[in-house]
């Protein structure tokens, strides 16, 4: 870690999280004119929009984890025991995944139930008839985590990791150091897991349906949880850091690597992939989100490791925003279609709607009061009182 950081925070760690988040709505706003099934589509999808994103889907939720897992251990370490740590990160994570689930997901659903499975009642009738019918409804579960579903994955394994520690004790200690001083090692940390996780990745590929469910996603598991380790690993061996910085060349040339291969299959056989060629596409992906991964690790570790007067307040808003961003996505996509605007000027205005919608949920949170850990912020912490000068005395 370098000079300007400061305890156990790592500045380039938030920036890529408030990056990240940033991309998401990005992501989510292209989701709207790309080919394939989604919340909300324009009447006819453009091809050329998906290219890029080609190239940042294998790698943008993987590093989401890995920050994850880094922000796991600082808690865990300012915790006073694993029982205060799981408590407090289930009330981070579940009371807004509760929230978003009864308030912020329904809307979604609606739309797109409106739009490609001819729902004929409004939205209110949606939210108080069927959305919490526990069923399957035209092959759609209600109710649904919908884009929520990250922060449900994260608490599960958080609590598995939790567990672990707790019932793995001093053997799993030395397996997990001897591991780490064996990655430590050249480039052993961009070489060693994907080793390890390809045959792994491809076997799955053949065995086990790529749907998704917290409890039987595999094949997201598979890319998670190894993210998710890495991020913890990175900040409870800050040694670790140097063999990120020092894997990042071979990094960036497996990466090239496997943006090109991905963009050839793409570019070659569109959605019509063989057995073979399917292999070769999920292989590249894995390989990118890996690669990736440790080039922008490299990357925040050696240029923004640094505070600014605005992380604080955008690192506080990521939370809410992503929260509240792809309601406020679908439903203004919902309204603005049909008036026909060229896709260029629709594009730019569903991104700015996204942005300054969610911002203004992230402001009523911020003045919410008890109902902050509900919307994605920590409760306000009372002062402690002062003590009397008796009692203070005594101490």
């Amino acid at each position: 870690m370098s000079s300007q950081s400061t305890d156990l925070r790592h500045f380039g760690l938030d920036w890529l999280r408030i990056g990240a988040f940033a991309l998401l709505i990005l992501h989510h706003s292209s989701m709207v004119f790309v080919p394939g099934t989604w919340l909300v589509k324009v009447p006819n999808p453009v091809e050329s929009v998906a290219w890029p994103m080609i190239l940042v889907q294998p790698w943008r939720m993987p590093l989401l984890f890995v920050v994850s897992g880094f922000a796991t251990f600082q808690l865990l370490a300012r915790s006073r025991d694993m029982t205060a740590f799981l408590t407090s990160r289930s009330q981070r994570l579940l009371l807004p995944l509760a929230f978003g689930i009864v308030a912020v997901v329904p809307p979604q659903l609606w739309v797109s139930m409106v739009q490609f499975h001819h729902y004929r009642d409004d939205l209110i009738h949606f939210w108080t008839h069927d959305w919490f019918r526990f069923a399957s409804v035209d092959g759609i579960d209600l109710p649904n985590l919908g884009h929520l579903w990250f922060l449900a994955y994260l608490w599960t394994y958080t609590a598995a990791l939790t567990v672990a520690l707790v019932f793995g004790g001093a053997q799993l200690r030395r397996l997990a150091g001897a591991a780490l001083d064996r990655l430590q090692t050249g480039a052993a940390l961009l070489w060693l897991p994907l080793a390890a996780l390809l045959p792994l990745r491809l076997a799955l590929l053949f065995t086990v349906p790529e749907s998704s469910g917290l409890l039987h996603d595999w094949v997201s598991d598979v890319t998670f949880v190894p993210a998710f380790l890495l991020g913890f690993a990175l900040a409870a061996r800050p040694g670790l850091r140097h063999s990120v910085r020092a894997s990042a060349r071979r990094a960036a040339l497996a990466a090239a690597a496997a943006a090109l291969l991905l963009l050839a299959i793409e570019y070659v056989y569109g959605e019509t992939h063989g057995h073979v060629v399917q292999a070769a596409d999920r292989a590249g992906q894995l390989i990118l989100g890996w690669s990736a991964s440790l080039l922008w690790l490299a990357a925040a570790d050696r240029f923004a490791n640094r505070d600014h007067p605005l992380r604080r307040r955008l690192n506080e808003a990521v939370f809410p925003l992503y929260i509240a961003h792809q309601t406020v996505l679908v439903l203004a996509a919902w309204w603005l279609i049909p008036l026909g605007w060229n896709y260029w000027l629709l594009g730019v205005a569903l991104v700015a709607i996204t942005f300054v919608g969610s911002w203004a949920f992230y402001l009523a949170a911020s003045r919410s009061g008890p109902l902050r850990p509900w919307l994605g912020l920590p409760a306000i912490r009372k002062p402690a009182p002062a003590l009397r000068p008796a009692l203070a005395e005594a101490a």
